[in-house]
């Protein structure tokens, strides 16, 4: 736009005629320039009042200090919705006696009976605290625990992290 006004005004299209030398108009291209101005300072009002995303992490217990006696298998409580997250992981503190095998189980829906195993698990030592990473995604996720021996001792905390895009 800023090319035509300066083209016009230099080939004289401001009425001057053959052979007489052109005055130069700058008057369109000032207001231009000017309408130009007007819409930085909107346009900078508007950036503002941009809120960017963040990320932030969010905690789950699956498991809250759960006292376990038996082999049974037991499935999380609590489901990770992980439709939005960035990251996510489970954090499993073994505080028994005995070792603890942990399943993922994922799916598309919630509720925890409708997940299914996805091949990956882990096998977290007694008295130990160990994460569970993995780049296996589904929009939901939990965890299956079990033992081989009964334990006698101690309990058996699970929590499921992820992070989130959240707006700012």
């Amino acid at each position: 736009m800023l090319d035509r006004f300066v083209t016009d005004a230099i080939r004289g299209r401001n009425g001057a005629g053959q052979g007489e030398s052109p005055e130069v108009n700058l008057a369109p291209l000032l207001e231009a320039l000017e309408g130009f101005r007007e819409d930085l300072r909107g346009i900078s009002q508007r950036l503002g009042n941009i809120r960017f995303p963040q990320l932030t992490a969010i905690d789950t217990i699956i498991f809250d200090q759960e006292r376990i006696r038996d082999t049974d298998n037991r499935v999380g409580r609590a489901v990770l919705d992980l439709s939005n997250a960035r990251h996510w992981g489970f954090e499993v503190i073994n505080d028994h006696d005995q070792a603890v095998d942990v399943e993922l189980l994922a799916g598309g829906i919630r509720p925890a009976s409708g997940l299914g195993l996805v091949g990956v698990s882990a096998t977290i030592a007694a008295n130990t605290t160990e994460p569970i990473l993995t780049d296996v995604w589904a929009r939901a996720m939990t965890v299956r625990v079990s033992y081989a021996t009964p334990p006698s001792e101690g309990n058996l905390t699970v929590i499921g992290f992820r992070q989130l895009w959240t707006p700012g």
